[in-house]
């Protein structure tokens, strides 16, 4: 279709309200093509003097709703404002504006919600599922009347607006600001909240939910109006961008007090993170709000403020911001008086203002979501560092069948590992390990677990560094009497008859009895008698006519190695 129009008509004079707004409701199984929808209310008939009581017409309402496979294009305004009150009138009644489309995309111009003198601003929903596209080419107002007349006035409040699409792009201003009060002792207006929900890209320019200033009035005493609250996720791949997002309270006169704190909330699962600043300052006599932006990609904002106004830390907002899967944190300051927390990949990566140096602590290897060791204002980083440690000088010792390195002649070396200028202390060498108990030099040695037991930078301390176990080629095990035994006893097991030649007198007395020993049969029969298994094999050598003084092979304790006998060689 062409236009659209369910206007109310202007009153002609004073004191003559300006007609309301109609309804515009359009159902299709398709797509629906339009080009201006105007759905606003006249304006109160006169001038503005005080005097006059026209009362602007109230907004209407404009509903498009596609249920099958089919897009929205509007290729002009949609306008549902209020009229425009007159004098000392109150405000007219806000509408809405409700664009769905079930399988297809959204197009559309400026879409202009806001309440004119005296009035509120309109709510706007557009949803176009998961899979539809949502595109307006200009703004999208809905914010509470700027420009009051009647210089006794309370501020008017701004609309709320909900976005859905899979990519969401906005090519101007997104504001649903509260107005401004007028007058002494004239509160300001509160904004609406902005929530938008994508499943691929958003891209917009500046967003504001700011509340109205209270009335300027001599000795006035108000407070400004509530902020909005911000809500901006992605949760599949595209980035998120803007330029300032802002949801401050509105400025206050006198001794009162904004307590109607906004907040910022943006999520991308699968993209950057870029904005020009994020604001939930309290303005004049206001507190701040919280910031919550995490990206899974770079994170590029100057700025970040949620400070309240002359008042107290307490009033302050917690900040969050950083990347959360990938990407790099680069960000120039901080305002706030209560925690912030940055998260990000690699220090050595990101680009961090002079605020960098005031940071409470630091912590590695910790992803978004982790246990934090540290209360305070801090840098969560995903990397986990780790310092290379060596030992020097020699750790010497006779065979005595273990792998225990005595430490007395070691040295335990720091080496690299520290990053961003963060200085560690690791714990001490308490004991070492060969790498086996067998006798040789040049043998590796491993100290017992090492661990960052301190850390700094400046006056931030430091968390998560890991610390390699040091090693080093200085082991040495020198032969001993049991290691002559072990050696013949592995050798016995390999050759019960004595095929390696191990023959000949050992004094078995001279050797633990735990081992095996190879001794002269003749010699230990003069010690003593026999037991019968040795008297069965000397029989048997004798019947055959083998040398009497043939090796045995004895077993003479119970911790020998597997497979080890007696044996009698025939």
């Amino acid at each position: 279709t062409n236009h659209l129009y369910a206007q109310g008509s202007s009153g002609n004079g004073d004191n003559n309200n300006g007609g309301n707004a109609g309804t515009v409701n359009v159902n299709a199984a398709g797509a629906i093509s339009a080009k201006r929808i105007y759905a606003y209310g006249g304006n109160g008939g006169g001038n503005n003097a005080l005097t006059n009581l026209a009362v602007g017409g109230n907004a209407g309402s404009v509903m498009l709703n596609s249920t099958a496979a089919g897009d929205i294009n509007l290729t002009q305004d949609i306008n549902v404002r209020t009229g425009y009150s007159r004098g000392s009138a109150t405000g007219a009644n806000p509408g809405s504006i409700n664009l769905v489309n079930a399988n297809g995309n959204i197009n559309t111009s400026n879409i202009r919600a806001e309440g004119q003198n005296h009035g509120d601003g309109s709510d706007v929903t557009i949803n176009a599922g998961t899979t539809g596209g949502v595109t307006v080419n200009g703004v999208i107002y809905t914010y509470g009347d700027r420009d009051a007349t009647n210089t006794t006035f309370a501020g008017t409040d701004g609309g709320d607006i909900n976005v859905t699409g899979a990519n969401v792009t906005v090519t101007n201003r997104i504001s649903t600001d509260g107005g401004r009060g007028r007058g002494t002792n004239q509160i300001g207006g509160n904004a609406g909240n902005l929530t938008i929900n994508a499943s691929g890209a958003v891209s917009t320019q500046a967003i504001t939910a700011n509340g109205g200033n209270a009335g300027a009035g001599t000795g006035s005493n108000a407070a400004g109006g509530d902020a909005g609250d911000i809500s901006i996720q992605s949760t599949g791949a595209g980035d998120i961008t803007a330029t300032t997002i802002s949801a401050r309270t509105g400025y206050t006169r006198g001794s009162a007090t904004a307590t109607g704190a906004g907040s910022v909330t943006i999520e991308n699962d699968d993209g950057k993170l870029t904005a020009t600043s994020i604001s939930t300052r309290g303005q004049r006599r206001g507190v701040g709000g919280e910031v919550l932006a995490i990206s899974a990609g770079d994170f590029n904002v100057t700025t970040v403020d949620a400070r309240s106004s002359n008042l107290t830390a307490a009033d302050d907002g917690n900040v969050t911001v950083g990347t959360k899967t990938t990407g790099d944190t680069t960000i120039n300051d901080i305002q706030t008086r209560a925690r912030w927390l940055v998260y990000s990949g690699d220090p050595r990566n990101d680009t961090i203002g002079a605020f960098k140096s005031t940071a409470d602590f630091k912590q590695y290897n910790t992803n978004y979501g982790d246990a934090l060791l540290d209360g305070g204002d801090g840098f969560v980083y995903r990397f986990a560092p780790t310092i290379s440690t060596s030992l020097t000088g020699t750790a010497n010792k006779p065979y005595d069948g273990n792998t225990t390195a005595s430490i007395a002649g070691l040295t335990l070396n720091k080496g690299a590992g520290e990053i961003d200028g963060d200085v560690i202390n690791i714990s001490a060498l308490t004991s070492a390990t060969y790498d086996n108990k067998e006798v040789g030099t040049g043998k590796t040695v491993t100290s017992n677990p090492l661990t960052a037991i301190s850390g700094s930078n400046g006056a931030t301390t430091v968390y998560g560094y890991q610390v390699n176990a040091a090693t080093g080629n200085v082991g040495v095990i020198t032969a001993s009497a049991l290691s002559i035994a072990e050696a013949e006893a592995a050798a016995a097991s390999e050759n019960p008859r004595n095929e390696a030649g191990l023959g000949g007198l050992v004094d078995a007395t001279s050797q633990p009895q735990q081992f095996v020993s190879v001794f002269d049969v003749g010699a230990t029969a003069a010690g003593g008698e026999l037991d019968a298994e040795t008297e069965s094999c000397l029989a048997k050598q004798e019947e055959k006519g083998l040398n009497p003084n043939t090796s045995l092979i004895l077993n003479f304790g119970v911790n020998l190695p597997e497979g080890v006998k007696k044996t009698c060689v025939e």
